[in-house]
């Protein structure tokens, strides 16, 4: 199988899967990217191949990148399906003055996260919208640890990698004196 193949069969799992995850119909997303109605259809079986204007079309509607569409992974980035995925378990808890709701994120690893909401006043009070409110803000926190770890990992592969072209000139400079 060539490698064309290949990124053509990782290209329909990956728009199945995001689009699922977005919580898109076929149709649906077809209708937002300006399709026919059967063409993310077409695309997700592999009876047809996408062009490369509505490549970049389903990618911008899916809010993800060309490499993620095409080869299942992106290189020092984070998606929000990376980041949703570590989510495992969600609780929410409305605080006894009734105003706040404390959204608690439970990572695949056991770490947790909290997120909150609040209204001013106690008739404002709205359950779905303070929930929405603090899983977001839960959700924003990850962003943060999951930045700060990627962040950390090019800063080490960096430093490693300067170590080793310097290892590697000193013993050129030995070798040529």
């Amino acid at each position: 199988m060539s490698s064309e193949m290949s990124y053509y069969e990782i290209f329909q799992k990956q728009l199945a899967k995001v689009r699922e995850m977005k919580g898109l119909s076929q149709s649906d997303l077809a209708r937002k990217c300006g399709l026919p109605a059967s063409s993310i259809s077409h695309l997700e079986r592999g009876a047809r191949r996408p062009s490369f204007d509505n490549l970049i079309r389903i990618s911008m509607i899916l809010d993800v990148s060309l490499d993620y569409l095409i080869k299942g992974n992106m290189k020092n980035m984070i998606s929000k399906e990376q980041i949703l995925d570590k989510i495992k378990k969600r609780t929410f808890t409305r605080l006894p003055s009734g105003k706040v709701t404390i959204c608690e994120l439970t990572l695949e690893n056991g770490f947790t996260v909290i997120g909150k909401a609040a209204v001013v006043d106690i008739a404002n009070f709205d359950q779905k919208i303070g929930e929405s409110i603090a899983y977001e803000n839960a959700v924003d926190q990850i962003w943060q640890i999951e930045g700060y770890l990627l962040q950390e990992k090019l800063f080490r592969d960096n430093h490693e990698n300067q170590m080793q072209s310097r290892r590697i000139e000193s013993k050129i400079l030995k070798t040529n004196c």
